[in-house]
């Protein structure tokens, strides 16, 4: 019996595929995307906030850029012997990834990158005032410009697509599961599965709490401006939310 085409070993073009994409992915958001483009406002303008939210959203990221360019590191790597000594790279990876756990990995790559130049847009939109600690600073004005134009909060939009883009390219498609398979030991399946969940769950948590606190700093501040602006735009998805 033939073996169906997304379970069939992935090709070596596929295999540099989904490489070149990761890393340019990777890099954009270990670069860019989860890298605040100003400094922190001064601990006296900061709204106050829970530990578990600050902790998720503005101390992890920092952790998760050295695992990127871990991943990145192996990404590269993995290219460069796939075009040039296949023999080597089979010696070294003893299993070759199926082609679903490859094609998962292109679009959690797609995705991350899409919420990466989103939130490139509301750096450029907000300027100065875009930081990953909440604070409105006294001369700031109310941005509806941009992205803003249709969403509340369309950088945490980008986050999710950068955090589902991470699930996919990076956990799912970790480098031990590229390199050795995804059975390496009793229970593997079932903890990648586990920590995936958490993974998504918890950041969207800290994130339910973070858009909350944001907007009433932001009715605190900007008053009937702000609700007005509040009435013509959605919270987080177009159409939906």
């Amino acid at each position: 019996m033939s073996i169906p085409w997304y379970n069939a070993p992935t090709s070596p073009a596929w295999l540099v595929t989904h490489s070149v994409i990761a890393m340019i992915s990777g890099y954009r958001t270990a670069t860019i995307g989860i890298q605040s483009p100003n400094k922190d406002p001064a601990t006296q303008t900061r709204y106050k906030e829970n530990a578990f939210v600050v902790f998720m959203l503005v101390l992890l990221p920092k952790a998760i850029q050295v695992y990127i360019g871990v991943a990145l590191a192996f990404m590269a790597a993995r290219a460069g012997l796939a075009l040039a000594y296949p023999d080597v790279l089979a010696k070294i990876c003893t299993s070759c990834p199926p082609l679903w756990l490859t094609l998962c990995g292109i679009t959690g790559s797609l995705l991350g990158w899409a919420g990466t130049e989103l939130r490139v847009w509301c750096y450029a939109a907000l300027g100065e005032y875009f930081t990953f600690r909440l604070a409105v600073q006294d001369k700031q004005p109310l941005i509806t410009t941009g992205p803003y134009t249709y969403l509340r909060h369309p950088s945490y939009l980008g986050g999710l697509l950068q955090g589902l883009g991470m699930e996919l390219s990076m956990i799912l498609c970790n480098p031990i599961s590229l390199c050795y398979g995804r059975n390496l030991f009793k229970y593997s399946e079932q903890l990648e599965t586990a920590f995936l969940i958490l993974m998504f769950v918890a950041p969207v948590a800290a994130l339910v709490r973070r858009i909350g606190g944001e907007e009433r700093m932001l009715k605190a501040k900007f008053g009937k401006e702000y609700t007005e602006w509040e009435s013509r735009t959605w919270r987080l998805i177009p159409f939906v939310y």
